[in-house]
């Protein structure tokens, strides 16, 4: 595909607190004029606006996009979808990514710890799981 479209997390997800989102686009071939949308907020809202506007991107270019959404105070996961629509060579082009908020991270605890040959790891708790 002639898109790539990647959305990071620019800060913690926390509960409650406005999450600042960068969605880079990047396009292995030359992209005329698009837009990103921000098609899905799953259950957080949106602060500013939900699109943006993007100009020419060249062969090999890339170009970001921030959004923020306020993370909802409960809940367990969030996924924030995106889609990249352009035209480019000629043709339309459509992409999309999405982003899975997991507020307060994990829900195991890793501690740090090392092997007896001196490797640095992070060791986790395992647990039983009944059938």
């Amino acid at each position: 595909h002639p898109l790539i479209v990647r959305a990071e997390a620019l800060g913690a997800v926390e509960r409650g607190a406005p999450l600042r989102v960068r969605v880079t686009t990047t396009a292995t071939r030359g992209l005329d004029r698009g837009v990103v949308l921000l098609t899905s907020s799953g259950g957080a809202a949106v602060v500013g606006a939900s699109s943006a506007a993007l100009g020419a991107v060249p062969a090999g270019g890339q170009t970001a996009s921030e959004f923020t959404v306020m993370v909802p105070a409960e809940g367990h996961r969030f996924l924030l979808q995106f889609q990249v629509r352009g035209e480019g060579g000629n043709r339309d082009l459509t992409r999309g990514a999405t982003l899975n908020l997991l507020p307060d991270g994990p829900a195991e605890r890793m501690r740090a710890a090392t092997t007896g040959s001196g490797e640095k790891l992070l060791e986790v708790q395992a647990g039983r799981i009944e059938r």
